[in-house]
């Protein structure tokens, strides 16, 4: 899912008033602390209403007088004395010292909650205004907590938090901007990363969470649901980009979440018996200014993560990378933005990249589109590491076309992300997409990890041109006879499994009214997974019962909650239902190293599709 994006109503709502609170706060603070005491001010009205609630279900189950509220309380995730509250706050919002009492009201909470608020409160003062301030304390503070008690905030905070980091990025006083992470780039690496439910994910350059936090929502079980089943790690030696991530992981609600503010590479926090904590997926943005990586610090290294080089003194890419790969447990995938720059220096890196290419631990290079970064030129590569894996060679995907144009930066869609991932997991040649290169080709270009000596379109000659375009459309003849053929054998299964009449399809626009939506509720429900399994293994018969069985719970899933929930409140309901299905799949294909051919994942999007809408149609015709 793209993080920031929340496109319904009471998304639209919450961002703009959340975006008025900055604007309130810049008038009297400066830059840092206007983002840092917005965030926080959220934060403490999250956990409020949190606390609150859960003291309502106690005084329900026990009595609203029982001293086992009080008792139960104190287990609760948050201590929240009464005078932190945000609702206290509120009402005393007319109080000529209200900017004292939230000062005093943030870092009491954050003395009551050493372990999980970790001291990110502590320096908070907001009677000390910047210099022309607009107003008093007291005049900013008042309306911001109206803004904040409006009820779009009881739910999605932070997505709401993640907006307004995007809405920032390019802010020209942003001392956070190399932080920050494009929620498309980080939807992206946290597909590559599949993590999957019990696994270990850690992120040794976290800032504020920017790629932790997308990764971590993307857990999976192995029915393809999302799962709380996880423990993620992150460091971040910023003070200010470590405090944003911890409130930044509260606002989502993320529990399981350890966070550390000191540097990777001079002070590795993660440790079990004195050797480095082993994770299971690692993702990092090494699109950061990394001159003063801990040059001195690594000639002595006591963990020996250096094996592979020491990196130049003011270049500390392949410090990271070879701190990644020393962190990696057997098995376990590390995915890596990187500026492609990186990827051909020369010097000490080149001898890294020759070491690293030679112990058979690169999986794949992604070339991005450039300007994909605020204020960012440099092109954007992914970095996919296996250290386990048995396959040789490594495989390079273009992806430098494939993007939208904005404004001021580059955006992926969608489908450019669908179109990275699905041949990651295909890991074969294809034309202008992707090309797996062995590694003694590697070496005759000198260890050079960009795409350009390996990716040579053919461009037709005024001799040769007709002919490669015959070839390509009695390619693209066959590619459709294949579907077509797929297509029939999947929608006679559907047929065999539901009933013997035709299934009526319906258009996806087709906005069916509250009271149908409700009525459909019921005979969708009764649409097995079964069905669609067995249909799906017509399509794909090289996959496991494990596969077959989760793919077609989760197609179900999907479809349910997708026209249930989404129909009437979102118009591109199907293009997004059509990218969680490819995710399923990818996952899944993944998992057990299936190659999923175009023509299986059209057959079954469109066979999905086409049962989906049966009961609607019904609806429609009746």
């Amino acid at each position: 899912m793209d993080l920031a994006r929340d496109r319904t109503p009471d998304g639209a709502a919450r961002h703009r008033v959340l975006w008025r609170v900055y604007k309130r706060m810049a008038q009297a603070y400066t830059f840092p602390l206007s983002l840092q005491y917005t965030v926080a001010l959220l934060l403490l009205r999250t956990i409020s209403a949190g606390w609150h609630t859960q003291r309502e279900i106690y005084r329900r189950q026990y009595g609203a007088d029982s001293a086992q509220v009080a008792r139960m309380m104190a287990l609760y995730r948050f201590q929240l004395p009464e005078e932190c509250s945000f609702e206290y706050l509120l009402r005393h919002r007319g109080d000529d010292d209200i900017a004292t009492r939230v000062t005093a009201a943030l870092r009491q909470a954050d003395a009551s909650n050493p372990e999980t608020l970790h001291g990110i409160f502590r320096d908070v003062d907001f009677d000390d205004l910047k210099p022309g301030a607009t107003g008093t304390a007291a005049e900013t503070v008042r309306p911001i907590l109206l803004y904040l008690s409006r009820p779009v905030f009881d739910t999605e905070a932070g997505t709401a938090c993640q907006y307004l980091f995007e809405k920032l990025a390019p802010a020209r006083e942003n001392l956070h901007k190399a932080l920050f992470v494009p929620p498309a780039v980080a939807h992206l690496v946290a597909l590559l990363a599949a993590p999957r439910a019990g696994e270990r994910i850690c992120d040794p350059v976290c800032g504020y969470g920017a790629l932790l936090i997308p990764t971590v929502l993307h857990t999976r079980t192995a029915q393809g649901r999302p799962s709380p089943d996880f423990a993620a790690y992150g460091q971040e030696h910023h003070d200010s980009g470590f405090r944003l991530a911890r409130m930044h992981t509260h606002l989502y609600g993320l529990a399981g979440v350890r966070l550390e503010p000191a540097s990777s590479i001079t002070d590795p926090r993660f440790q079990e018996d004195g050797a480095l904590t082993k994770f299971d997926v690692v993702v990092a943005n090494l699109m950061l200014p990394l001159e003063h990586w801990g040059h001195t610090e690594a000639r002595t290294d006591p963990h020996q993560r250096f094996r592979h080089g020491l990196p130049p003194k003011s270049k500390g890419d392949y410090a990271y990378v070879q701190h990644i790969l020393a962190t990696l447990a057997p098995g376990g995938r590390a995915v890596i933005l990187v500026a492609q720059q990186m990827l051909s220096r020369a010097g000490a890196e080149a001898g890294i990249r020759r070491a690293l290419v030679e112990a058979n631990v690169i999986d794949a290079v992604v070339a991005l589109p450039a300007n994909l970064f605020p204020d960012t030129p440099v092109s954007t590569a992914v970095l996919i590491l296996r250290p386990s894996r048995r396959r040789h060679g490594i495989l390079f995907i273009d992806a430098r076309q494939h993007y939208q144009p904005g404004r001021k930066q580059s955006v992926l869609q969608p489908e450019d992300i669908t179109r990275i991932t699905a041949a990651y997991v295909r890991y074969k040649d294809e034309q202008d997409v992707a090309v797996c290169v062995p590694p003694e080709k590697i070496a005759r270009n000198n260890f050079n990890l960009t795409i350009a000596p390996y990716m040579h379109p053919e461009v037709p000659t005024a001799t040769g041109g007709v002919a490669l375009l015959q070839q390509e459309l009695h390619r693209l003849d066959r590619e459709l006879l294949q579907t077509r053929h797929a297509l029939d054998a999947l929608l006679t299964g559907l047929c065999d499994d539901c009933d013997n009449t035709p299934i009526p399809t319906v258009p996806y626009a087709y906005p069916p009214e509250s009271e149908e939506i409700e009525d459909t509720h019921l005979p969708y429900g009764g649409m097995s997974a079964d069905r669609f399994a067995r249909a799906i293994r017509r399509v794909v018969p090289q996959a496991s019962d494990r596969m077959v069985s989760a793919v077609g719970e989760g197609v179900r899933g999907v479809y349910h909650r997708r026209i249930i929930r989404d129909w009437e409140t979102n118009a591109d309901w199907q293009r997004e239902t059509d990218g969680a299905i490819e995710h399923l799949l990818y996952t899944h294909a993944l998992d057990e190293g299936l190659p999923l051919t175009a023509a299986a994942r059209d057959a079954i999007r469109t066979a999905c599709r086409e049962i989906a809408t049966r009961f609607l149609g019904r609806r429609h015709r009746a």
